[in-house]
């Protein structure tokens, strides 16, 4: 069987069994050994790829279809939006909204550069630069705290600055679950997060 996935425009109900019936998700879907899972190019998914293991000579592809650039996987948040940024003092922004865990690092402008993590505010100096006050804390088994703040160094509002800005957030080392008799192709896995 091949299953149509369209991030976009899928219909939760739908069958998947056609680009025209395409589904929203795929993951209560009863994905066989031999079966096919298609993701409509130029989407993007900002969860880990769940995936079924396949069989000897019978695997279980995860793929693209349609026109435009493969599908992405991203384990990371945008965080672009203007109205998000607080200048609290001169060059010093706070992101005013809740991350869902610690900063790992961001990512400027699809990757041309990336943040510089400083132990203080204080610290930041350089364009980037940036400090997150919960930093570590996921990675010695705590949750992050109340008051969870992060702060970054710019000339001007960040989300005018750059581009576009993805906060790569503490998670899991992979974008997709591995298991044997697997195939990807034609997929993109981006900003995934353990520091």
């Amino acid at each position: 069987m091949i299953y149509y996935i369209d991030r976009i425009h899928g219909d939760p109900a739908a069958d998947g069994c056609s680009p025209e019936t395409a589904r929203l998700t795929y993951t209560d879907l009863n994905i066989l050994p031999g079966d096919t899972v298609l993701f409509r190019r130029g989407t993007v998914v900002r969860e880990t790829l769940k995936t079924v293991a396949g069989e000897a000579g019978k695997p279980v592809t995860y793929g693209a279809w349609g026109e435009g650039s493969a599908p992405i996987f991203r384990g990371s948040i945008d965080v672009s939006d203007p109205s998000d940024w607080e200048e609290i003092r001169p060059h010093v922004w706070q992101y005013k909204e809740d991350l869902p865990s610690e900063a790992c690092n961001f990512i400027f402008d699809g990757g041309k550069v990336c943040g510089t993590l400083r132990w203080s505010v204080e610290e930041m100096c350089e364009q980037g630069d940036y400090y997150d006050n919960c930093f570590g804390t996921r990675s010695i088994g705590r949750s992050i705290p109340d008051g969870h703040k992060i702060y970054m160094y710019s000339e001007k509002n960040p989300a005018e600055y750059y581009d576009d800005i993805e906060a790569a957030i503490y998670g899991g080392r992979w974008l997709a679950a591995t298991g044997n008799n697997l195939v990807f192709e034609n997929l993109r896995f981006i900003n995934s997060g353990v520091h």
